[in-house]
């Protein structure tokens, strides 16, 4: 705080209507200066989104930043989630764990896309029914029964028992990216009555302050 303003040259004020608008005026002007000291949504661009999609039997799995990049997939997008770190780990979990309840397919026989730098596009053979219907309610935040289906399909299989410490860890990610960031946002877009599952990154720090609000 003595830094801030050790370097600060001026001070400016703005009236708001209330505390709600205060805060929205305040990330608006966080997002278009960035400013060194306080960087809390500055970078909003930088939220992930995760998609789920079907291609040639394969269920394709992708997280990036860049939504509209991957179009011509028609995926289903759940996000975006404020944390990266939380959901970029949550993400690698959860191919970890559909990788040995099926078959990773290598990347050079998935649909040939420019994949933005940071995003990653995987796909996935012989997954039950079961797993990919209940994986957008999950990332939904909306049933953590994919968790259950999952943990019971690990259990089929050999790998997965021999390296159950493992395994645990990684459904101990999934649960928490669930309770943590999958509900919250559900919670979130449902208490300013916005449909879907879906936010735009420029959108999304504005939805939390209006949900707690709300």
């Amino acid at each position: 705080m003595l830094l801030i303003v050790r370097e600060a040259t001026r001070l400016e004020f703005e009236v708001a209507v209330d505390e709600q608008a205060a805060l929205l005026r305040e990330t608006e002007l966080i997002q278009e200066h960035r400013p060194v000291y306080n960087v809390e949504g500055a970078y909003d661009f930088l939220y992930p989104a995760i998609g789920v999609g079907i291609w040639d039997a394969h269920l394709l799995l992708c997280i990036t930043t860049d939504p509209d990049a991957f179009s011509e997939l028609s995926f289903s997008w759940f996000g975006v989630f404020r944390s990266r770190p939380r959901a970029k780990i949550a993400f690698d979990a959860l191919c970890t764990l559909l990788a040995i309840t099926g078959h990773q397919e290598q990347r050079n026989r998935l649909p040939k896309v420019v994949s933005p730098k940071g995003s990653s596009l995987r796909g996935f053979r012989q997954i039950s029914a079961e797993l990919q219907e209940n994986l957008p309610w999950f990332l939904a935040g909306k049933e953590a029964d994919f968790l259950t289906s999952l943990a019971k399909a690990l259990l089929e299989k050999p790998y997965a028992l021999r390296h159950s410490s493992e395994i645990e860890t990684q459904l101990q990610i999934l649960k928490i990216f669930y309770g943590g960031d999958a509900q919250k946002l559900k919670q979130e877009l449902a208490a300013v009555g916005r449909p879907g599952s879906f936010i735009r990154s420029n959108e999304r720090d504005a939805l939390s302050i209006r949900a707690k609000f709300a």
